[in-house]
């Protein structure tokens, strides 16, 4: 059974203030079709909506984006994430697990900025990471993670390495991870998880 949350619930759930997760839901939803002001009517929220407010909200919060670049962000990763896995399946089966049917990936999400006065691409990109594996090794006697990752560019065909001052880094499969434990929901319900 689908279950659909409403402003407090969610709130109490992510541990953020109340005013702040409405803000955040006017910002990056539509208007609620049945609600208002004086409607009497509270926002109930499906499953991938929480998912665009929390990750636009973080985007905001944590990675300091301006609402207008959060709101782009989700715009332009929609199409990806939700077709690798990363909305709600429940019922509908219409969520795929990937382009390649495998599931249980790990990605990494790069976000670029453009350069201080870089008067030609002034365009956010995209760079994703697939983790193909990861393992532990000895280096000089120290303890390192050896990993090996392809590189998916959304957005351009190609980006070079960015300096780090320009590029913000998000584990978006452990970020999904943590938002599904936080909402209390079933990994079942979300093939990148799986």
């Amino acid at each position: 059974m689908l279950k659909f949350y409403n402003n407090r619930e969610l709130a109490d759930k992510f541990q953020i203030n109340p005013a702040r997760w409405k803000r955040w839901s006017r910002e990056f939803l539509p208007p609620d079709p049945l609600g208002g002001i004086q409607s009497g009517y509270a926002r109930q929220y499906h499953p991938d909506q929480v998912f665009t407010v929390y990750f636009g909200g973080y985007l905001v919060a944590h990675m300091k984006f301006a609402i207008p670049e959060a709101k782009k962000i989700l715009a332009d990763l929609q199409k990806w994430l939700h077709s690798n896995g990363f909305c709600f399946n429940g019922n509908k089966g219409d969520c795929k697990k990937g382009t390649d049917g495998k599931s249980g990936k790990q990605y990494r999400l790069f976000i670029i900025r453009p350069e201080p006065g870089d008067v030609l691409n002034s365009n956010l990109q995209y760079r994703i990471q697939e983790i193909i594996s990861s393992r532990k090794v000895q280096y000089e006697g120290r303890p390192v993670t050896q990993e090996q990752s392809v590189d998916v560019f959304h957005g351009s065909t190609k980006i070079p390495d960015p300096p780090a001052r320009s590029a913000a880094m998000l584990n978006i499969t452990g970020f999904m991870k943590d938002f599904v434990e936080k909402l209390g929901q079933d990994m079942k319900n979300y093939p990148a998880l799986n």
